[in-house]
């Protein structure tokens, strides 16, 4: 199931095996793991265990942002912010923060509040 996927994702990362963590995260992902979405997005975002690939993170992220995890809604606010695979849109951005700052996310607290 995802969740054991998931954990499997984070005792490689654990052991310092990013590729072995990037590849239980895409299979937990694929089954609809929220987590594990933003988690193989962070893998595709920095290029950790898989090439990286800004346009399929903001993908995942987006999949996860949409399940109302607040760290993938933080991670595309930031996208937008700094025009990451997108076009800048500080709207788009003050949108994801304000979304993960309802979610309990401080940091995008923090960062819409100066955007605003």
């Amino acid at each position: 199931d995802g969740e054991e996927l998931y954990q499997s994702a984070r005792r490689c990362l654990a052991e310092h095996d990013h590729e072995g963590a990037a590849l239980f995260y895409r299979r937990a992902a694929e089954l609809g793991h929220a987590r594990a979405q933003c988690s193989y997005g962070k893998c595709l975002y920095l290029g950790s265990g898989v090439a990286k690939d800004p346009a399929e993170a903001f993908r995942w992220f987006g999949y996860a942002a949409r399940a109302g995890l607040d760290i993938a809604q933080y991670n595309l606010g930031i996208m937008y912010l700094k025009g990451v695979h997108v076009q800048k849109d500080r709207e788009m951005a003050k949108r994801y923060f304000a979304l993960a700052a309802q979610n309990g996310h401080e940091e995008a607290a923090k960062i819409l509040e100066k955007l605003n």
